[in-house]
């Protein structure tokens, strides 16, 4: 869901056939913002990234500057492409423009003078416009299969307007960003900066996807594609993420299920917001966690009745979690530990460094709180779901 260069070169071409490309071949999937009417170097600092740069040459000889410092400066600044008007005030390009330009798959373009670079523009303008209203109306759409699924009128036509098909599959993964140092919201900019990224990133490793904001997270609409795939992009999404995240922000992310339609993504939507949620408990930046990786907690995480989960919860657990708060100790963590290592003594002594006896001591001591025999089965997996019940409530 973006406009590419060679989007923007072919409908150049269906109007005016004397566009040629002469360079950079290699960054025709390169994205685009917008243009801008570059004369001199000192213009290329209004560039914010992802623009077709036009260069006429009016003003190179008066300001000082060659062609190939602006296309350096225009590539630094992150422009995708430069159209140059040649014939006039720029008679040719030089060997070494084309070579820079194929280096830095640049792409590199030139209209004859006689071409009026005032239509250029509006072209380039009517693409990216159109772009800008397709992608507020699957934004819209989103959103309503997600919070009015009953009203498919709302959505359903625009959707497949857009060649998004109401029975594909569609999966959602949620994004939180918190502050590493306190529970202030994450400024909106640091939030569009990683927003755009996402965009990006996904423009090339999977098309078919909608991202937006929603309150305090950015949400990733992924439409046909296969679980595993999007567990797969998302970790590639995250791992290289950090480059263009703030130091001071830390990023949680969840993944739902794919549904059987969009009818019912808001079942993935909720999910993904429920798994965030135990990301974040859980305390794992910078880590994707999807639902078809969660095992048990898949079952729990789908339960509608919380209520029902928070009774499990203080019929098996609760006690001996206000025995650790009353008293310092850490006994459910150390239950946690030894259900980990499969019950096994020797294995929980080896990984919390203590010796067996110790071990056998907290075991008893578990027993004695709870008034349970965790030598029953049973009893230890009661007492798994509800530790599980724990994280997610």
């Amino acid at each position: 869901m973006a406009v590419k260069v060679k989007d923007i070169y072919k409908r150049i071409q269906e109007n005016n056939n004397n566009i040629e490309l002469l360079a950079g071949e290699g960054g025709m999937s390169n994205l685009i913002d917008w243009f801008h009417f570059v004369e001199g170097v000192e213009t290329t600092g209004f560039l914010e990234g992802r623009e077709i740069i036009i260069v006429t040459g009016i003003a190179l000889k008066e300001k000082g500057n060659t062609l190939i410092e602006i296309m350096q400066k225009a590539l630094e600044k992150g422009a995708s492409a430069i159209i140059v008007n040649v014939g006039r005030h720029i008679l040719s390009i030089d060997s070494d423009m084309i070579d820079f330009c194929n280096e830095h798959s640049f792409p590199l373009f030139t209209l004859p003078w006689e071409v009026y670079m005032s239509n250029v523009a509006k072209i380039i303008a009517q693409e990216v416009q159109n772009n800008y209203k397709r992608k507020n109306e699957l934004v819209s759409s989103f959103k309503n299969a997600i919070f009015f699924p009953e009203k498919q009128e709302f959505y359903s036509a625009d959707l497949a307007r857009y060649d998004y098909q109401v029975d594909w599959k569609y999966c959602i993964s949620i994004i939180q960003v918190h502050d590493r140092h306190s529970s202030e919201v994450v400024p909106a900019e640091e939030l569009r900066r990683i927003k755009k990224y996402l965009e990006n990133t996904l423009a090339y490793l999977a098309p078919q996807t909608v991202v937006f904001r929603l309150n305090d997270a950015l949400v990733v609409c992924f439409a046909n594609y296969l679980e595993e795939n999007i567990s797969h992009m998302m970790t590639q999404l995250i791992d290289n993420l950090p480059r263009y995240c703030h130091k001071e922000y830390l990023l949680y992310v969840g993944i739902g299920r794919n549904t059987l339609s969009v009818r019912c993504i808001n079942k993935t939507y909720n999910i993904a917001k429920k798994v965030v949620r135990l990301q974040t408990k859980l305390d794992k930046p910078y880590q994707v966690l999807s639902y078809k990786d969660l095992g048990i907690s898949q079952l729990l995480l789908a339960m509608e009745d919380t209520e029902i989960m928070s009774e499990f919860y203080a019929n098996k657990l609760k006690y001996l979690v206000d025995y650790d708060e009353m008293n310092q100790t850490d006994y459910c963590q150390f239950l946690e530990i030894y259900f980990e290592e499969g019950c096994r003594v020797q294995e929980v002594a080896n990984k919390m460094y203590l010796h067996r006896n110790s071990i056998n001591y907290k075991l008893k001591k578990i027993e004695e709180i709870l008034a349970c025999d965790l030598s029953d089965f049973t009893i230890r997996v009661e007492l798994m779901v509800a530790l599980k019940v724990r994280l997610i409530l």
